[in-house]
């Protein structure tokens, strides 16, 4: 049995997939007649159809159709299934086992010196992926501009902060503000540390390497941000309480959007280190604190 496929050819990439001839309807884009398909008892014969004529001196990008008989289209569909499955042992290995062997086989005190080694070496993986963008940019058209995005952060977090503010005071008002009273040269240091020593290294690995490397398996930016989300939760659960978990989530998913949809790591960050900082000032510190796990 034979199928016929497609490959098309432009810009560097080849692609897969069903296909069919230009239907008469349709522009033509070059004065070549395409040539009929033929399929011989033995050997290929490709038929090409030019797609599209790009600016001069610029390549043209093709289809070409092949019969070819099931047996290779199945090894074609293997060797492109392959680089899915190393990316599943990746996210699973990485993003699931990693975190719980720091979690519980790391001293809590080496937590942070781990974050930074392992954002190392997401930067050394993304420095030879070629597709990897190091600058920030608007993935898909509309996307806000940084003024906008910024003040959706700003209100976002003011809503937030009065709500977790609210809970505290009817729920834990004991522990309103624990930290700048009780501990107020360590709130301060962590306050002016946390968003480049912890916040950023976590925006890195969740956000710019997650979505980077990863945005195959998840096809959609909805289901990429909401893995995102749950394997950011997910980190924290070395610090064994389940505060912190819920924290995550509901920080990993907003972050996730603004990322999404503004593809600043910057703003995603900046986001992220406001809540932490929340966190440590508004009373629940010790929840994400790796000096309060025995």
């Amino acid at each position: 049995m034979y199928r016929r496929i497609r490959y098309s050819l432009g810009r560097g990439a080849v692609v897969i997939g069903p296909s069919r001839p230009r239907t008469g309807s349709e522009k033509e884009t070059s004065p070549v007649r395409t040539p009929p398909c033929f399929l011989p008892r033995s050997g290929l014969i490709p038929c090409v159809f030019p797609e599209t004529r790009q600016n001069p001196g610029q390549p043209i990008a093709v289809s070409v159709f092949m019969a070819v008989p099931e047996s290779l289209v199945s090894r074609i569909d293997g060797a492109l299934a392959a680089p899915s499955r190393a990316r599943w042992v990746e996210l699973v290995f990485g993003f699931v086992a990693l975190p719980l062997a720091v979690g519980f086989f790391v001293a809590p005190v080496w937590w942070m010196p781990s974050l930074w080694a392992i954002a190392a070496l997401a930067v050394w993986v993304l420095r030879r992926d070629p597709g990897a963008v190091w600058k920030d940019v608007d993935p898909q058209p509309g996307a806000p501009d940084r003024r906008r995005a910024m003040r959706h952060i700003v209100i976002r977090f003011v809503a937030c902060a009065g709500v977790l503010a609210l809970a505290m005071i009817l729920w834990m008002p004991e522990r309103l503000f624990q930290w700048p009273r009780e501990k107020p040269l360590l709130w301060l240091a962590i306050v002016v540390l946390y968003p480049l020593l912890s916040a950023y290294p976590q925006g890195f690995l969740y956000r710019r390497y997650f979505f980077r490397r990863f945005s195959t398996l998840f096809r959609t930016r909805a289901r990429l941000g909401i893995a995102s989300a749950l394997l950011f939760a997910w980190m924290h659960v070395i610090f064994r309480n389940e505060y912190a978990l819920v924290l995550t989530l509901f920080g990993g998913a907003m972050f996730a959007q603004t990322y999404g949809r503004t593809g600043s790591l910057r703003l995603a960050s900046f986001e992220h280190a406001l809540y932490g900082n929340l966190v440590f000032t508004i009373g629940l510190g010790n929840t994400i604190y790796h000096g309060s796990v025995g």
